[in-house]
């Protein structure tokens, strides 16, 4: 289960989107689909400055300048996504400050 919460420049809640992903739990994998579905979300709300945050640096590194993975073609998708914004920055952040991306992500699947 991955999800992503887009809020505006002022923290105000914007939308959230989750994504059920049976038989992934490979941890960098998961939190490149979650960026991916971060820019679909993005593009859903018109949004054209983004501002990702992952508990991951090898993912935000790989974005940056990707190499050989297992999840090579999401990364692959999330940089031709990246194309249709104005500005996008990608910023390592540590787990504890996601807290509502994973509570999302674990009541949803409650929701089914």
């Amino acid at each position: 289960m991955v999800a992503s919460i887009c809020k505006d420049g002022e923290g105000v809640f914007m939308g959230f989107s989750a994504l059920d992903i049976p038989g992934i739990s490979d941890p960098a994998t998961l939190e490149a689909i979650a960026c991916r579905e971060a820019l679909a979300l993005a593009i859903d709300l018109y949004a054209q400055r983004v501002f990702i945050a992952s508990d991951c640096l090898h993912v935000i590194n790989l974005i940056s300048k990707p190499s050989k993975c297992s999840f090579l073609s999401v990364i692959s998708e999330i940089n031709q996504r990246q194309t249709q914004f104005e500005k996008i920055q990608y910023v390592h952040e540590k787990s504890s400050s996601d807290t509502c991306a994973h509570n999302l992500a674990r009541n949803y699947l409650y929701l089914e």
